[in-house]
């Protein structure tokens, strides 16, 4: 179901979740011509069925630190705790570094990623599937992550 995810953190790899495909495509449509769409591009009420699985994380410092300004309510559920207001450099230092792995390859590159990764909640590992999408404010850097994730079928 994946492909080593070769340059970032061991035990991710690449997979494609359906719901996070339909996704890919509609951050697609609203980059029009350019290389991703601007935050104000994206409306909520057209994401409404994958908002729970959604986090919207502003680019701190060129990715030195990451922001996360929404954290969907399924994911709170999925990964155990709530995000919304905190930034990545508030967690564990092992948590942060695949986080910041993951989020600086799209920041490289430029363009979205799809990851395939174990997470550990109280001795229960459950693989989970999660694309990150790059949103730009000028057109030249990427500003903000939509990253929507779900548990691998």
């Amino acid at each position: 179901m994946g492909e080593p995810a070769f340059g970032l953190p061991a035990g991710v790899i690449v997979a494609r979740h359906p719901r996070l495909l339909t996704l890919e495509r509609y951050w697609t449509r609203k980059r029009k011509l350019g290389w991703a769409p601007a935050k104000c591009d994206i409306d909520p009420l057209e994401m409404a069925s994958w908002l729970g699985n959604l986090m919207i994380v502003n680019v701190v410092d060129g990715g030195r630190d990451f922001f996360y300004r929404l954290y969907g309510t399924n994911l709170v559920q999925l990964f155990g705790r709530e995000l919304t207001g905190r930034r990545v450099s508030s967690l564990g230092l092992a948590e942060r570094h695949r986080i910041q792995g993951r989020f600086q390859a799209v920041i490289d590159a430029r363009k979205p990623r799809h990851f395939r990764f174990e997470h550990r909640i109280d001795e229960v590992a459950l693989a989970v599937c999660e694309l990150t999408l790059p949103l730009t404010d000028d057109g030249e850097r990427v500003s903000h992550l939509l990253v929507g994730a779900y548990e691998s079928p």
